[in-house]
Order: structure tokens, then sequence, then C-alpha cells
């Protein structure tokens, strides 16, 4: 099927196909990993630093590729290469809940938790200096939202990603001026599945739930959608346009935000 294409300026005004109302009345919430960046790309670094500093604080009781594969990793034995499972722990959850997993795994690992700030601290310095300046978008994704913001579409991303290292990588990729707002798990406002956050960024932008759309590629992300009553849910997906078995539902599914445009406005 050929791709549809945006109406020209004699048409009339851009109406949303699936809000029914005009870019400016529409909100578009992006997911951020894997939907605006390449989740293996970016994040397997961090995530093997991540793993390798868990193993040391743990005395090596549990070796980095388990706490890993714990939380979706699945990583080539002797090798700094793996890859991170779709809709896995890691890839749609947070990491309060990665936590969780490791405690059960390794109850060695529960004061190294129990130590909070410290062991943010330690986090949030491993994120920073393993992912800054090595974000890798998903597409074109700049190109994709410029144009998104250019007609018009309030733009918002809501992420189970804390807000330190989510603003590493919207920085890292040039786009963090092109949304309205950013919702993280620690904005205070939930975290998906429940639908809080993307409450918020309606709340934020004027813009009711019945003419919000979620952009997302997980489970969580569906779920988030239907908890906040939005109207639309579309999902990024390398396999596009068949729709992953772990999402119930969408009104398209592209292999990229670049695609949005047109097919919202066709």
């Amino acid at each position: 099927m050929p791709a549809p294409t945006a109406p020209s300026a004699s048409s009339g005004p851009l109406t949303c196909r699936i809000t029914s109302a005009a870019p400016a009345d529409t909100l578009l919430v992006f997911d951020k990993d894997g939907v605006l960046l390449d989740l293996n790309s970016t994040w397997l670094p961090v995530v093997v630093a991540i793993g390798s500093y868990l193993e040391e604080r743990c005395g090596g009781a549990t070796s980095r590729d388990d706490l890993l594969a714990a939380v979706g990793v699945e990583m080539t034995p002797g090798t700094d290469q793996g890859i991170i499972t779709e809709n896995s722990i890691f890839a749609a959850g947070t990491f309060a809940h990665m936590r969780e997993v490791w405690s059960t795994l390794e109850p060695k690992l529960i004061p190294v938790f129990a130590d909070f700030d410290s062991y943010r601290a330690d986090i949030d310095a491993i994120v920073t200096t393993t992912a800054r300046g090595q974000t890798i978008p998903k597409g074109e994704v700049k190109s994709g939202l410029t144009r998104l913001k250019s007609m018009g579409f309030k733009l918002a991303v809501a992420t189970n990603d804390n807000t330190a290292s989510a603003m590493v990588n919207l920085e890292d990729l040039g786009i963090d001026a092109l949304f309205d707002i950013v919702i993280c798990a620690d904005s205070g406002f939930g975290r998906k599945p429940e639908g809080g956050g993307l409450l918020e960024a309606c709340r934020a932008t004027g813009i009711t739930p019945d003419r919000a759309i979620m952009v997302g590629d997980t489970a969580t992300d569906f779920l988030a959608a239907q908890d906040a009553g939005f109207k639309g849910f579309i999902t990024i997906a390398d396999n596009a346009p068949a729709r992953p078995d772990f999402i119930p539902h969408a009104d398209a599914v592209l292999a990229g935000v670049d695609e949005l445009a047109d097919l919202l406005t066709s």
C-alpha cells in the first residue's frame, strides 16, 4: 500500500484523523526508549555497566549476566554484547521494579538498595557517564518531531526512566526543546502502566484525553493510554506494519515517528 501523503494547502484546515481535531488541539505523548531512541544501541552499554556494578556490590555472589537476564537482557557469554528483550522489565519497567527483582534474586543487594541515596547517586553517575553523547535515535526522529511541531501538534514525553537520564537522551538527540512537557518516573505522577503521567501531560497542555494519542512500543504504554482514557494508541515496531503480540490493539503500527505526520493528516 502506498504511503499516505499530507493534504495540500488548498484542501482546507488539517484535521487529525484519529482525534478528529485540529493539530493544535491534539496531544501526542511519546514513550522514550524504543520510540524516540534505539533501545538496544543506546542502553546496552549502560545496563552492562550497571550489571557489573551490581556484581561487584554483591561480592560476585550473582554474576552480571544472571542479574541482567532477570530483567530481560540476554548477554552473549564472555562478552559485553547482548540483546535487550522487547517488552521486558528493562524495556518497559522502572528502576524500582528492577530493584525488586534483583533483591529477590540476590539478597546481598538488599542493603545496597536500602542505602538509596548512595545507590541512586552511583546509578545516576553510571548512566550519565556511559550514555552522554551516545544516544542513538530510532530513525529520523528529530525531523519527524519538528514536522509535527510545525503543524501545531502538542508534544510530550512520558517515560518510566528517571529525569536525569531521560534528559541526557533528549538533549543528546537535540529534541528536548520540541516537547511541551517531559514526564518521568520521578516526576510525581506515578509510573506507567498507571495513567497519571499521561493525564498530567493533558493538564499541562490543556488537551483533554479524548484528543490525545499515546505513541509507544510496549504493553505498559498501551495500558497507560487505556488507563488515562486516551483517544488513540500508535505502536512503533521494528516489524511494522505487523502489530507485536504483546500489544492488544493499535490504531496504527509504524516503523518510526517520522511516519506520523502523514498518517495523522492523510
